[in-house]
């Protein structure tokens, strides 16, 4: 049993809600006086109210207030409403008090139902159950159902613990272990009954076996004869066959029904494979002629190819041949200066990578433009030195003679009548002395003398003939670069013309030859497209035949999907006709590719499954006699078999059952079972908090302990001692009778280092052992001054009271430092 859920209207004063984690402890956190054992108060009062069963005025800490306590002044009404889970049940406990003049009255009410407890949200969603009408009310009805259900008030009123201590003197003196009443009063008097039942029971079991044991031969013997038939031949189950033979006759007769319904089958299934097999045919044939569209349509990139390209080639000729009728009108050498005049070929546009050489005819056709630079070179150089056109070479060599002169000078003129050099600065060359003073600032050189002189007057100075020279010399390499770039441009003119025109020709030759051959194979594909996709769409009645256009690489590719679509209509058609006539039979199945090779082993597995047809014939009709045969002696075997195993069973499990009923019911032995329990956990419990201290605590007998320390019997051990013990005591009854512990004062009897201690040991009991576990603990500076403990309380669920008046709730908090240090 496992509390989920409770909720406080003003009853003891305590106003609020409470949810009961499943995996880790719940604290009740406060200060004195704050209303904390209220709420242990009110849920013992509400498991285990004052009437029948509950112990004597002896016990002081156990008292619990009178109805008319319940409500608190100047309260007129409250309420305690309990939500918990047994087995597979879901309950609801409520209590309503009510305030009428000096009394109060109470009204209690038990609801039950069959719902999965709730994961999350727990107290929303446990409002929202559909609880339906009240199960039980008034206490005693309201204790029976829950002893009914193995709730026990009783023992939940020792687990619901006013204090840590509370239970060490009841163990010490023999009160601690209380047997429910419910389950002591019919003890007795079943271990009487169950002794006579054993004995005769047993009897009756052993000669049971005995016939069970032949018999079982002789049924094991005709179950082998049955199975040993060939059922995989006849497409029917062993497994099946056998699971029917151990039903008995009646499996055995509904086996042979389903054999006589195969042998019905089988002439059927003949004639279907006969038919399937002339569909293999014609699929064949049909394949083929798949296979001749799919195999057309391998060529579908190459016909895009030649459909795109042709025109492409036979463009490319005529422009080439254009190329070279242009290239007939290209100047001589002689001619060499009009080249500029010679407009350029349009090859912008023009697609290189379509000719055999492209990049050497590109290269050979650039040259043209290389040519009119160097011309163009040559000419502005020409122009600059205003020499006429074809006289470069004869200037160039009035210059070099020129040179000569000034490389000799004389001091004076040899019968010439032109000044070449005057004066200091410098004079004309080769003109007529009566312009050499007009000529001083720009001298020219248009008109050298053919055989110049240079005169040096004593006044000229060797420095500004140097300089002239260097004019001269400077106008002399200008017109050598002009001659240099003419004679280039002839010599590439003439290299142009020896090979480029032959170049040009023979590529447009090789395109031309393009052009046919892909103009060639564009109406050879063509036909095949045509007739094959024709011949397709004639043998199926679902594809509509349309005109196939290859002018385009677009009108291609919409042929081809023409095409593709008969094709994949064709195979569609095939597939689900061999489908329909293959749904009868199971084992064998359409190709996932259906072609030549896969039909011709689809026609393979038809002539297996004739012989299969007739193996299978042969064995339904011996399964058939062998079930005629023995049908009879097969019912007659297990009907006895039946009623020896019936009586068998009924006696041991009859024996069995009487013989725990015997056992378990020995109150001397349930008491001291659950004493060794005790003992058990008490010392685990001990062990856990007061490490190194060997405590010794036994059951003397009749639910009486002694306890000893270190070999010493102690009678009046400490309140942390004791505490321990306390605790160990409620964790035996726990686990005995899967019910819950809340203790109240549960750190008051520790120090620091055991209450840190204390709570790891709850923690792993929670969690690990599954015993739900509820710490009343007051606000102490053990807790508040001490990391190890706050460490240890960090991982569970805390509830904060504050006053007489609020619960705070502050379920799964990771600041238990700010919980505590604002409380």
């Amino acid at each position: 049993m496992r509390f989920l859920f409770a909720e406080f209207d003003g009853v003891l004063g305590v106003q609020g809600e409470v949810v009961f984690p499943q995996d880790r402890p719940l604290v009740l956190y406060g200060e004195n006086v704050s209303g904390k054992s209220n709420i242990i108060n009110a849920l013992r009062y509400c498991m285990n109210p004052p009437g029948r069963g509950r112990r004597g005025s002896d016990y002081a800490e156990d008292k619990l207030p009178a109805k008319q306590e319940m409500l608190v002044d100047p309260l007129d009404e409250g309420s305690v409403t309990v939500y918990f889970v047994q087995g597979e049940e879901l309950f609801k406990l409520e209590y309503r008090f009510t305030r009428s003049g000096s009394s109060v009255n109470r009204q209690e009410a038990l609801y039950i139902t069959e719902v999965e407890p709730p994961a999350e949200h727990v107290p929303k969603a446990l409002r929202r159950v559909d609880w339906g009408s009240r199960d039980e009310t008034g206490v005693t009805k309201i204790k029976d159902k829950l002893e009914e259900k193995q709730v026990y008030p009783e023992i939940l009123d020792v687990l619901i613990a006013p204090s840590n201590i509370a239970n060490f003197s009841e163990a010490v003196s023999g009160e601690i272990i209380d047997v429910p009443e419910l389950i002591e009063q019919e003890i007795e008097q079943r271990r009487q009954r169950s002794e006579w039942y054993e004995e005769r029971l047993t009897a009756m079991k052993n000669v049971c076996e005995k016939q069970d044991e032949q018999l079982s031969t002789e049924l094991g013997e005709l179950r082998e004869a049955f199975l040993d038939h060939d059922f995989d031949a006849s497409d029917l189950s062993q497994e099946v066959a056998a699971e029917q033979f151990d039903e008995g006759a009646d499996g055995l007769r509904s086996f042979k029904e389903t054999v006589s319904e195969r042998q019905r089958e089988l002439p059927d299934v003949q004639q279907q494979v006969q038919e399937l097999s002339q569909l293999v045919d014609r699929v064949q044939d049909q394949t083929r002629w798949i296979g001749d569209v799919e195999d057309a349509l391998h060529d579908r990139e190459k016909l895009e190819g030649w459909v795109e390209d042709q025109p492409k080639f036979e463009a490319a000729e005529k422009t080439v041949q254009g190329w070279r009728d242009k290239l007939e009108g290209l100047p001589s050498t002689e001619n060499i200066e009009t080249v500029t005049e010679f407009s350029p070929l349009d090859t912008e546009e023009f697609d290189f990578d379509l000719l055999e050489d492209g990049e050497d005819i590109k290269e050979g056709l650039d040259m043209i433009s290389t040519i009119q630079e160097k011309i163009a070179e040559s000419a502005e150089i020409r122009e600059e030195h205003g020499i006429p056109k074809g006289r470069l070479d004869e200037r160039k060599t009035e210059l070099d003679r020129l040179i000569d002169s000034l490389d000799d000078p004389v001091a004076e003129p040899d019968g010439v009548d032109s000044v070449l050099f005057v004066e200091g600065d410098r004079a004309a060359v080769g003109v007529p002395e009566s312009e050499v003073d007009a000529l001083q600032d720009e001298p020219s050189y248009t008109d050298v003398a053919s055989t110049p002189q240079v005169v040096q007057t004593e006044d000229g100075s060797t420095e500004s003939l140097d300089a002239y020279r260097d004019e001269v010399e400077g106008d002399r390499d200008e017109i050598k670069e002009a001659i240099e770039a003419q004679n280039e441009a002839k010599r590439l003119l003439s290299a142009f013309k020896e090979t480029v025109p032959d170049q040009l020709e023979e590529e447009r030759k090789s395109l031309k030859r393009k052009a046919d051959y892909r103009e060639d194979k564009i109406d050879d594909t063509k036909q095949e497209w045509n007739t094959t996709y024709s011949k397709l769409c004639s043998e199926f009645d679902d594809i509509d035949e349309v005109d196939l256009a290859f002018d385009s690489v677009a009108a291609v590719a919409a042929a081809a999907s023409h095409m593709e679509e008969a094709v994949a209509a064709a195979k569609s058609t095939v597939r689900e006709n061999l489908e329909e006539e293959l749904s009868t039979f199971g084992d064998i199945e359409v190709p996932e590719e259906i072609d030549a090779e896969s039909l011709d082993e689809l026609v393979g597995a038809l002539e297996e499954k004739q012989e299969e047809l007739q193996e299978a014939g042969e064995v339904l009709d011996a399964l058939e006699s062998w079930i005629d045969q023995n049908l009879e002696n097969v019912e007659k075997t297990v009907e006895q078999l039946e009623t020896a195993r019936v009586t068998e069973d009924v006696a041991a499990i009859g024996a069995l059952v009487f013989r725990e009923v015997k056992q378990k019911s020995d109150i001397t032995e349930i008491v001291d079972q659950l004493a060794d329990s005790i003992e058990t956990n008490v010392r685990a419990t001990y062990d856990h908090i007061f490490a190194g201290e060997s405590l010794e605590f036994s059951h003397e007998g009749d639910g009486e302990f002694r306890c000893m320390l270190n070999g010493e019997e102690i009678t009046h051990p400490s309140g942390s001692q004791r505490a321990v013990m306390s605790f160990g005591i409620m964790l035996s009854l726990a686990k005995s009778f899967d019910l819950p512990i809340l203790l109240d004062e549960a750190a008051d009897r520790f120090d620091y280092i055991r209450l840190a201690r204390f709570y790891d040991f709850i923690t792993g009991v929670t969690s690990e052992e599954g015993i739900q576990t509820c710490l009343v603990m007051c606000k102490s500076k053990d807790i508040e001054e001490h990391e190890e403990v706050r460490e240890q309380m960090a991982e569970s669920d805390i509830y904060r009271l504050k006053g007489m008046n609020e619960i705070e709730n502050e379920v799964q908090s990771t600041d238990l430092d700010a919980i505590i240090g604002s409380s």
